[in-house]
C-alpha cells in the first residue's frame, strides 16, 4: 500500500519526460524509493517547473505544495491505519493537493497537469498489467 502511494504522488505530479533533454528528467523507481519526502518533493517540482514552464513566484507556490503533500503522505504511511483508511485519507489529501493546485497554477497549466498526471497513472497501470501478465519463471 506504501508503494502505491507514493507512485500515485510520483505519477500524479511528474509530467511526461522531455525527449530533447540528453539526460532523463524522470525519477527512476529506485530514485524515488530511496529519495525522503522531501527529495520526492523536489524531483517533483523539477519537473513541474520544465513541464508546465511555471513562473519564478508559481514554483515557489508548487515547490512549497509539493513538499507539503509529500509530507502528508510519509506521515499518512507512518500512522499504522487499516488500508482502507489510509485510501480514504490519501483521497482527502489529494483532493485538498489538487484544490491549491489549482489555485497556484493557470487553467492551461492545470489542464496540462492533469493530463500529465493521467498519463503517468495509465503507463503505470499498462506496466503493472504487463508484470502480472507475464508467466512467472519459477
Amino acid at each position: 500500500m506504501k508503494r502505491i502511494l507514493i507512485a500515485s504522488l510520483l505519477f500524479a505530479a511528474l509530467g511526461v519526460q522531455a525527449q530533447t533533454t540528453a539526460q532523463p528528467t524522470v525519477a527512476t523507481k529506485a530514485q524515488v524509493q530511496k529519495a525522503t519526502p522531501e527529495e520526492r518533493a523536489d524531483m517533483i517540482t523539477e519537473e513541474m517547473v520544465k513541464e508546465l514552464a511555471l513562473t519564478p513566484e508559481q514554483t515557489t507556490q508548487v515547490e512549497q505544495l509539493n513538499k507539503d503533500q509529500a509530507a502528508a503522505l510519509a506521515q499518512l504511511q507512518q500512522a499504522g491505519l487499516e488500508p482502507e483508511a489510509k485510501k480514504a485519507r490519501a483521497q482527502v489529501l489529494r483532493e485538498k493537493y489538487d484544490n491549491r493546485m489549482k489555485s497556484v497554477l493557470t487553467a492551461e497549466q492545470y489542464e496540462k497537469f492533469v493530463a500529465m498526471r493521467k498519463a503517468k497513472r495509465d503507463a503505470a497501470m499498462q506496466k503493472r498489467q504487463q508484470v502480472q501478465a507475464a508467466p512467472s519463471s519459477k
